[in-house]
């Protein structure tokens, strides 16, 4: 992300990160896993960011855009949500099965149809 110490920072080749893994398993550690192709938790309907004021949101990525500012938390703890900006996240998994989307809406250029 940009640091001083980013000069001491080095990628790690994956023959270095599956021998790390497979001594990992050989203590009994277990991993997560994620699915192949990857789906973005934003793509999920049942994933909700609250926010301190009640707010809801989808993405821990794009904050501060009006786009994911879904709805609202209410004081009966009712929600109110905007379908169509909900939708929107939602558009690569179940509204149009697009796994590129899917794996990142909050990036995909193309909108809500």
């Amino acid at each position: 992300m940009g640091s001083p110490n980013d000069d001491r920072v080095y990628p790690v080749s994956d023959g270095v990160v599956e021998e790390v893994k497979g001594y990992a398993r050989s203590l009994g550690l277990k991993f997560f896993e994620l699915p192949s192709p990857y789906i973005c938790y934003v793509s999920w309907l049942n994933s909700f960011v609250i926010m301190p004021d009640g707010t809801l949101s989808k993405c821990t990525v794009r904050f501060y855009e009006d786009i994911n500012r879904i709805g609202k938390l209410n004081g009966d703890m009712t929600l109110t949500i905007d379908e169509d900006k909900l939708l929107w996240w939602a558009r690569g998994g179940i509204i149009n099965n697009n796994l590129r989307i899917a794996a990142c809406p909050a990036f995909s250029k193309e909108g809500y149809d």
